[in-house]
């Protein structure tokens, strides 16, 4: 049984094949470089959609002529949206150095803090608020103090000024 969708942008080609019912092979092939265009994984989707018996994907990159980062990023897109709706991917129709770079890309699960979002402020971004805190709070007192001490002048020169319902 063979269904096949093509995308052809370029020379950059994916095509989608299914050689048994729960397996669909993508055969990628061209040149895959980031300053040409290429297929998105939404064209392995819609292969997808005809057949909900797919569970592997297996590739095939015998016609495969060149290749950049942009097929890595394409491939773990394409693997993490695979693993997401539970299929199993088989990596082994890859070019060794893919294969090594995908191993790489996944061995360790990415950390939450390595995209920006840190668990909470820096010691630095602590201390540093602690002290503005203070110095705000040591300028209140010292304006007190300056009033009280102007107050207490005023009243030993007799200018002082009290309301009795003050006290």
């Amino acid at each position: 049984m063979t269904d096949s969708a093509t995308a052809n942008d370029q020379q950059c080609r994916l095509s989608c094949s299914q050689p048994a019912a729960d397996r669909l092979q993508i055969t990628l092939a061209g040149e895959w470089r980031r300053d040409r265009q290429q297929p998105t994984t939404e064209a392995v989707t819609g292969c997808l959609e005809g057949s909900a018996a797919v569970r592997q994907l297996q590739f095939d990159c015998s016609e495969l002529s060149g290749w950049d980062s942009s097929l890595l990023t394409f491939l773990l897109r394409l693997i993490q949206q695979s693993e997401t709706k539970g299929l199993a991917v088989d990596r082994g129709g890859l070019p060794p150095g893919v294969q090594k770079l995908l191993h790489l890309a996944t061995a360790v699960p990415e950390k939450e803090a390595s995209r920006g979002e840190s668990a909470g402020p820096s010691l630095a971004s602590r201390v540093g608020t602690w002290v503005l805190g203070e110095l705000h709070t040591a300028g209140e007192m010292l304006a007190f103090l300056g009033e009280a001490v102007q107050a207490f002048g005023r009243l030993l020169r007799g200018r002082a000024r009290f309301r009795l319902s003050d006290l």
